[in-house]
């Protein structure tokens, strides 16, 4: 598995953790979270800026948006706590 791979049985535990997309007709489409998750491991274990992120991940503005929604949101902390061993 690549470096920033989030496994299935890893995803299982972690998608519970993250905030509910909205379900609607309007406004932007929602986002695979799983791939904005890729991307902030990108980000994180890389050290490039945010505006390197390569597009198979989704524009950097959106990856950047989901990273800080879910840093003020407390996310990555629930996360950090269910994989403590």
């Amino acid at each position: 598995m690549r470096r920033n791979e989030v496994s299935d049985e890893q995803w299982e535990l972690i998608e519970p953790m993250l905030p509910v997309q909205r379900r609607g007709g309007r406004g932007r489409p929602r986002c695979d979270q799983r791939k904005m998750l890729k991307g902030m491991m990108w980000i994180l274990l890389s050290g490039a800026r945010w505006r390197n992120v390569p597009e198979g991940f989704g524009r950097w503005e959106t990856v950047y948006h989901y990273c800080s929604r879910w840093r003020k949101d407390g996310v990555f902390d629930r996360i950090l706590v269910a994989f403590r061993v």
